[in-house]
């Protein structure tokens, strides 16, 4: 029996030091109780502190750094060399094997675009040249369908 009880006791204790000691009943809000007064009171409101001008802009300095690089000439003794080379000879490409008179190129594009082009001149000469050449290009030129 009186080990019950020490244990009843024991509980009890516990118990109430939980209830007292328990964080979440400390951090409850209090704006949902209802509180009356009794007697007079007096609402009293405090001044706001209120800055009374306007901000001024800060002067940032600004310095140029300048930079020092010193050039310290260093003298180079060159001797030159002089050597005799042969006179260097350009490639000079092959004659053409023939040259023709002339060509013609016809063509057909995309949509009917037919291409045709005729070029008639002389051979290669050194006192006289002449030449002729027709074009032509269009879209659906007129081709029956």
């Amino acid at each position: 029996m009186i080990m019950y009880r020490i244990i009843t006791l024991s509980a009890a204790c516990h118990f109430c030091i939980l209830l007292s000691a328990n964080p979440a009943r400390m951090t409850e809000d209090t704006l949902g109780l209802n509180v009356t007064f009794v007697g007079d009171r007096e609402v009293l409101l405090r001044d706001a502190h209120k800055e009374m001008h306007w901000p001024q802009p800060a002067r940032i300095e600004t310095t140029k750094p300048t930079f020092n690089y010193p050039v310290l000439p260093k003298r180079l003794n060159v001797q030159p060399t002089w050597e005799l080379q042969k006179a260097k000879r350009l490639k000079i490409e092959e004659p053409l094997p023939r040259l023709y008179r002339g060509f013609a190129e016809v063509g057909m594009g995309n949509y009917l675009s037919p291409v045709v082009r005729v070029n008639y001149s002389d051979l290669r000469s050194r006192n006289k040249s002449w030449g002729t050449e027709f074009q032509h290009e269009s879209t659906r030129g007129g081709f029956p369908r």
